[in-house]
């Protein structure tokens, strides 16, 4: 009984779990594998533990979170070969050099003429095409911004 106690983790199942085993080793297809029935609250046996923590963590019923991430004790990720990390990226907010507003304002103080000139300037006369109107321009140029974002 104590050998049995050995092979079994400290995590519960959140339901009645059909798992399988196969050689010793957890087995998706049941084919010449021995069935292993655990159920809801009971405990685990550590075999399959790594397996549920990557792939079906929602089978495990006491499995603490934090964030949103699982939270294990060192001993834990060592006994069970698998660390959650968080990596935390720092995301910068870039401001947008040119607006609708900005440009209309641009487009008053200019003129029809001056202002297609101007957008010539800051995208290019490849890019800009002065048959179109001052109102398509300022849409390209704001569409050529965004797409510099991304």
């Amino acid at each position: 009984m104590a050998e049995d106690k050995q092979k079994l983790s400290e995590f519960e199942a959140a339901n009645l779990l059909e798992l399988y085993l196969k050689d010793g080793v957890p087995s998706g297809n049941f084919d010449g594998a021995k069935p292993a029935f655990v159920k809801k609250g009971e405990a685990i046996p550590k075999v399959f533990i790594p397996l549920l923590l990557r792939s079906n963590r929602n089978y495990i019923a006491n499995l603490p979170y934090d964030s949103g991430i699982p939270k294990l004790t060192k001993e834990q990720e060592e006994e069970y070969g698998i660390a959650f990390t968080v990596v935390k990226k720092e995301r910068k907010v870039v401001k947008d050099k040119y607006s609708q507003e900005s440009l209309n304002v641009k487009l008053a103080e200019l003129g029809d003429d001056k202002f297609k000139d101007y957008a010539e300037e800051i995208c290019g006369a490849k890019v800009i095409d002065r048959r179109k109107s001052v109102k398509s321009i300022i849409v390209k140029m704001l569409k050529i911004q965004e797409v510099g974002r991304r």
